[in-house]
């Protein structure tokens, strides 16, 4: 495993992640009961890797709204997570797995063994977390906790974050801890070595 302290959003961290498969690109790559996602936008996400590793420059990536608002108040909903909790939260640029095949970019690392993952929702969304709980986001989202887990195996925890900035402070963000369970993680590295080898065959 190796860490770079970069700043992330900048063109090395953009260089480090070439080619490798990312925590957000493993959220293609893995169906929410965790198996090998077959659909056409986990082979364009395989594509995409592949394109970003060979191209000089990439011409393709944009950000739509909602994820330019998220890069945007992610900072602030760090902040305010932290002021919350008296958490100490570290933030690096990229974790790289030993192979050297895949790796993350943390929202955060909390204290010796936790992780965050920040999402920034619109309005129902983040409701709906409050008011049923955090099943959906988890559906949506649990390949992007179950990477980092998985290229840094001390990672015991990870508080999955709904953040909305349209609400008052008490309620502006809402948060589950989401415990590591082996069973998911050997399911996670069925798909993870597949999609590696695939990567390997392009």
């Amino acid at each position: 495993m190796k860490i770079y302290n970069c700043e992330q959003n900048t063109d090395e961290w953009e260089e480090i992640k070439k080619g490798k498969i990312t925590a957000s690109a493993f959220g293609n790559l893995i169906t929410p009961t965790l198996s090998i996602a077959k659909s056409i936008t986990a082979k364009e996400t395989i594509c995409e890797i592949i394109g970003k590793a060979i191209c000089i420059q990439d011409s393709d990536d944009f950000q739509t709204f909602p994820m330019a608002r998220g890069t945007e108040c992610e900072p602030r909903a760090r902040t305010f997570y932290q002021q919350t909790y008296l958490a100490e939260v570290k933030e690096v640029g990229f974790i790289e797995s030993h192979c050297g095949n895949y790796g993350f970019s943390p929202d955060g690392l909390i204290g010796k063994n936790g992780m965050m993952e920040i999402k920034t929702q619109c309005k129902k969304k983040h409701i709906f977390c409050n008011t049923y709980g955090f099943s959906e986001w988890l559906k949506k989202y649990k390949g992007q906790i179950l990477l980092p887990m998985i290229t840094k195996p001390n990672i015991e925890w990870c508080d999955c974050i709904s953040y909305n900035e349209d609400f008052k402070d008490d309620d502006k963000l809402y948060v589950y801890r989401y415990h590591r369970n082996e069973e998911e993680i050997e399911k996670a590295k069925v798909v993870l070595d597949y999609w590696v080898e695939e990567l390997k065959k392009i």
